[in-house]
């Protein structure tokens, strides 16, 4: 509960015609949240935690979360590659796949993991 930050590397994504997809890392909880916003409705809805182990300690060098990249697939589901501090000596390039356009449900995993700050400004491309 209580009110969520939307402190740092946010991005937006049209889907469809009339929905807009944020993801956001609240910096002071350290977690990574998804919204989904609706044009014709003109509202949001509440912010849903995704991931709370994106990081754990200083987030001052650009550490987890920097830079994410959020795109849609072929098939129109959203995933979303950003950083992830696995440990205070390990990176990790972390994906969240969206099983449906409008992310009612998704998987996450690392993609791949190396030293410290491996994984930063992460990019997504999808071939057809």
């Amino acid at each position: 509960g209580g009110m969520v930050n939307p402190g740092a590397w946010a991005r937006l994504l049209a889907v469809g015609k009339d929905a807009l997809l944020l993801t956001f890392f609240d910096l002071a909880r350290h977690s990574l949240f998804l919204a989904r916003c609706f044009r014709l409705l003109r509202r949001c809805d509440a912010p849903v935690l995704v991931d709370a182990t994106a990081f754990h300690g200083d987030i001052s060098d650009f550490g987890a979360g920097a830079f994410p990249d959020l795109a849609l697939s072929p098939h129109g589901a959203p995933a979303l590659a950003y950083f992830v501090e696995a440990s205070p000596s390990r990176g990790c390039l972390r994906v969240l796949r969206c099983s449906d356009p409008l992310c009612g449900s998704w998987r996450l995993f690392d993609a791949s993991c190396g030293p410290r700050g491996y994984g930063r400004d992460a990019s997504l491309a999808f071939g057809r």
